[in-house]
């Protein structure tokens, strides 16, 4: 299930580097994912250990997981499978690092003839904002 949560959300297969640590965050023998997989597994997909424990933030985790829907999806999956606090997986595999609203700013400069004079050359510059 977090293999086809992972698919979801990257649209890629699961990291080889995450599939040990989601190895070992299953074979838990009460069916429940420990408080540190998802840090765990946050760290095997590449985020830096800073960024890994404010996206784990006990506290909101469970209420992050229910703002997306492949998270929410990937929870429901393994509710019934009855596994323990599933949040701690879901979120830390499905979660995809959103660019800013800032966008990225691209100048364009053109060249022309300037109709009045016929050796001087206009230039022209336009901004864009690609979201």
């Amino acid at each position: 299930m977090l293999q086809i949560a992972a698919f979801k959300a990257t649209g890629d297969q699961l990291p080889r580097k995450t599939k040990g640590p989601v190895r070992l965050s299953c074979e838990a023998p009460e069916k429940e994912f420990p408080e540190t997989s998802c840090r765990m597994l946050a760290l095997a997909r590449g985020f830096a250990a800073k960024d890994a424990s404010e996206l784990c933030a006990p506290a909101t985790l469970a209420k992050r997981c229910q703002g997306d829907s492949t998270c929410k999806q990937c929870v429901a999956d393994l509710d019934r499978m009855a596994w323990k606090a599933p949040h701690r997986a879901c979120y830390a595999i499905t979660y995809v690092d959103r660019p800013s609203n800032d966008g990225v700013k691209v100048v364009s400069v053109t060249r022309g003839k300037n109709s009045a004079s016929a050796n001087a050359t206009v230039v022209r510059m336009r901004r864009t904002v690609l979201r």
